[in-house]
């Protein structure tokens, strides 16, 4: 059976979103008196399109550094039955943690919380189970699979046999761990404000799913051209260095223009009357669009930059990164 460096990472993802959604199908109708097939579709639309596309890019991430370091990359019966069973287990322990510890956890917090939800409480509530959730998947799902390798096809030649294709995979890694840190980020701040996280209907959800393909797709046609060495050994330290200071210096630069936006709008032109009366909103949307399209600049050039820095040169061991 032919090889393929991404296909086992994407059967094991498969097989822990199908897994998750028939035991939420399962606890959904038990949970309820009479099965109400809507209320389950919605409950299920809403967690695979909008909640849980970062546990997904997470889980595609660490199977295929775990698959990897086993040097398992044959879609053979052995290795998706293998995989298939971590999948279970992880799916059930993450189930048994929120059942459990994260319940647990929110009742304790909620007591003190005269808001419920909605606030500084709720987003530390789910700072912390988000980030476990990660942790807990990701090491079931690394060390789950590392410790099934005996049972697994392997292939002796290791990374070696993908080194002309070495760019590409890890380009496309670097898109999977990005893309999960700006989804995580994102959901985080839209629960920290009061009215977004129940924010709309399935069209409403959907369209955010679609905005996040776009761009990524457009992050990754612009930097496609930065991935040019070739490597004979998989290079995750820096696939998670680039990915993290990309995040966290567009991020940054995101949050600071923003907050200059804001002083703009709100300081600088509440003084003109003229402005408040005739030409204020119109002139809050050009700002807005100017503040937008300069955020993105900016973080497509951090990104570019940064990326090149790590992947469009010759490796150095002695280079500090």
């Amino acid at each position: 059976m032919k090889a393929s460096f991404f296909k086992l990472p994407l059967i094991f993802t498969l097989a822990y979103a199908l897994i998750s959604v028939v035991l939420s199908f399962m606890y959904t109708g038990l949970m309820r008196d009479e099965i109400d097939v809507s209320f389950m579709f919605d409950n299920i639309i809403f967690s695979v399109f909008y909640y849980s596309i970062p546990e997904y890019l997470w889980m595609i991430f660490i199977s295929a550094l775990a698959l990897n370091r086993c040097h398992a990359y044959c879609a053979s019966s052995k290795n998706i039955i293998t995989l298939i069973a971590v999948a279970l287990v992880v799916v059930v322990v993450i189930y048994l943690f929120y059942q459990f510890v994260a319940a647990a956890l929110f009742e304790s917090m909620a007591t003190y919380n005269a808001y419920y939800f909605f606030d500084l409480t709720y987003l530390s509530y789910r700072i912390i189970t988000d980030s476990a959730l990660y942790i807990i998947s990701g090491l079931m799902t690394y060390f789950g699979i590392l410790s099934l390798q005996q049972t697994l096809d392997k292939e002796d030649t290791g990374f070696t046999r993908w080194t002309e294709q070495s760019n590409k995979i890890h380009l496309i890694l670097f898109m999977v761990l990005f893309t999960f840190a700006c989804c995580a980020i994102l959901i985080l701040f839209t629960v920290s404000i009061p009215d977004m996280y129940f924010f709309g209907d399935n069209v409403t959800i959907f369209t955010y799913f679609v905005v996040m393909i776009i761009i990524a797709a457009v992050v990754f046609l612009l930097i496609k051209n930065r991935f040019t060495h070739r490597f004979n050994s998989l290079q995750t330290d820096r696939i998670v260095k680039c990915a993290v200071l990309c995040v966290i210096l567009t991020t940054l630069v995101s949050i600071v223009i923003m907050i200059a936006t804001l002083f703009l709008i709100f300081i600088g032109f509440f003084d003109s009357y003229e402005i408040i009366n005739f030409h204020f909103f119109e002139i809050i949307h050009v700002i807005l669009f100017v503040s937008i399209v300069l955020q993105v600049m900016c973080s497509v050039w951090i990104i570019r930059a940064i990326t090149a820095k790590y992947f469009a040169i010759p490796y150095n061991s002695s280079t500090v990164y």
